[in-house]
């Protein structure tokens, strides 16, 4: 009785669920191949396809994904509605889908030079506003999209997309229901095109005080030194840590202190912890030797030489250029094995500075803090 096309879809889904399974995307796709000139199913799949199986991307998205990422690149409702794709609608995504498509190519190539992956994405939906903004801006005349990946140029672009994006993925703004963020994503990055420049703090701006403030207070700084490695949330930490690392190279996440010297065995050699239980709870604990607080980016020669050496071997060797500082330590640090409880409360230290130091801060990091900070820049090694 009800002529809702909308309602009969969300109907047709539930009673269907004992048949092929079939998603609201999938029925969209279905109204939009008949104003389509062309095989629309063909050129959708074939970028899903391209784009997880091309080593140079590798990413997993679908054709939800796809569709939606369309309507916001044609500055549509990215709502899901049948009145969304209807003929008009389809035909300028058609039109514009070389174009489309050359973008999101070009969209996944870039984070995959910041040092993204599959897994450190897990929500798909926060790559769409950067290739939004990609699509739209231009420069020298041309869509930003064809000149972000070459290296020569855009290194500020890429860092602001780069903080953008993994305080994002930490904050989890991206979780759950996130059309009223991408409509407000689009907004803003529309109204800021003019800049020409990717409007981190106008973004920052427009979600303050919001469930989707996207600013870090002190708790949660502290929060983030303590995720492990194998979280997909680590990669983006190390980011923010570390946003100066060259984007002409792809860094792994390592062990500094080799995870294999705290298994259970090989800390039953070491004399030094024979007779303080404490110290063995410490070394103990995957919240030291398994957390940000051991963990570094390191290129693929350095994490192949590195290998399962020791941290003061393997800074001791002559062709690894690398020095404490470099890996937020005082330069006199004592890099033993037996020095790790210290190695940890230094680095602790380092690395909550220059969190604060590389992230949008709350208003009450920024008041309560500031004294504290600066105290702590006295004490610190310069990094």
């Amino acid at each position: 009785e009800n002529q809702n096309l909308n309602h009969v879809l969300d109907i047709f889904i539930r009673t269907n669920s004992g048949g092929s399974q079939l998603e609201f995307a999938d029925l969209l796709m279905s109204i939009a191949v008949a104003s389509w000139d062309g095989d629309a199913r063909n050129d959708i799949d074939g970028l899903v396809k391209e784009v997880r199986q091309d080593v140079k991307m590798s990413f997993s998205i679908g054709r939800d994904w796809v569709l939606k990422t369309c309507l916001m690149l044609t500055d549509a409702d990215i709502k899901f509605r049948v009145q969304n794709f209807g003929q008009s609608r389809v035909e300028t995504i058609q039109k514009f889908w070389p174009k489309i498509r050359a973008c999101l190519i070009e969209t996944f190539k870039l984070l995959r030079l910041l040092g993204m992956d599959d897994h450190s994405i897990r929500a798909k939906n926060a790559i769409i506003p950067i290739a939004y903004y990609l699509f739209r801006q231009t420069a020298k005349n041309d869509p930003l999209y064809t000149r972000i990946n070459n290296l020569a140029y855009h290194r500020e672009e890429r860092l602001a997309i780069s903080k953008w994006l993994n305080m994002a993925l930490l904050k989890g703004v991206f979780g759950g229901q996130s059309d009223a963020i991408l409509a407000k994503m689009q907004s803003t990055i529309k109204n800021h095109l003019h800049l020409g420049r990717f409007p981190l703090q106008e973004i920052i701006s427009s979600f303050e005080n919001s469930n989707k403030d996207l600013r870090f207070d002190k708790d949660y700084l502290e929060t983030l030194i303590e995720i492990e490695h194998g979280d997909s949330r680590c990669r983006s930490v190390l980011s923010l840590i570390f946003p100066e690392m060259n984007d002409n190279q792809l860094f792994d996440i390592d062990h500094l202190h080799p995870r294999d010297s705290f298994k259970k065995g090989n800390l039953k050699e070491n004399s030094f912890l024979k007779a303080n239980p404490d110290k063995v709870d410490f070394y103990s604990n995957k919240k030291n030797w398994n957390s940000i607080l051991n963990l570094h980016l390191l290129n693929f020669s350095q994490n192949r030489q590195k290998g399962n050496k020791s941290l003061k071997e393997w800074l001791s060797l002559s062709d690894v250029c690398l020095r404490n500082t470099d890996l937020l330590l005082e330069m006199d640090s004592n890099l033993g094995f037996e020095d790790f409880e210290e190695f940890c409360k230094t680095r602790q230290k380092v690395l909550l500075r220059r969190l604060r130091k590389n992230v949008i801060l709350s208003p009450s990091i920024l008041s309560a803090d500031v004294d504290a900070l600066d105290e702590d820049d006295d004490n610190q090694v310069t990094v």
